[in-house]
């Protein structure tokens, strides 16, 4: 990271320029916002799983037969704020 931009520039200042730290947590990258205030990349462990649900291998909303399929399956992504 960043030796492509700065390749003349040593890992002790790519540290300086992309990393920092958060409390006990060493090498968090950030990036400069404005009013001088710091924006963290959250860690991939505070990322919340969802699974997600297929949908049939037969159906198809352009037949008919599955229009109430998919109302319902709409009606349950709308419960869970997917759509």
């Amino acid at each position: 990271m960043g030796k492509e931009k700065a390749p003349n520039k040593g890992a002790k200042w790519v540290k300086k320029k992309y990393f920092s730290r958060v409390g006990l947590k060493n090498w968090c990258f950030f990036s400069k916002a404005k009013e001088n205030s710091l924006i963290f990349l959250d860690s991939a462990a505070k990322t919340r799983i969802e699974r997600h649900v297929k949908i049939k291998a037969e159906a198809t909303p352009y037949d008919p037969k599955f229009k109430e399929y998919f109302y319902e399956r709409s009606i349950r992504l709308k419960r869970k704020n997917i759509i």
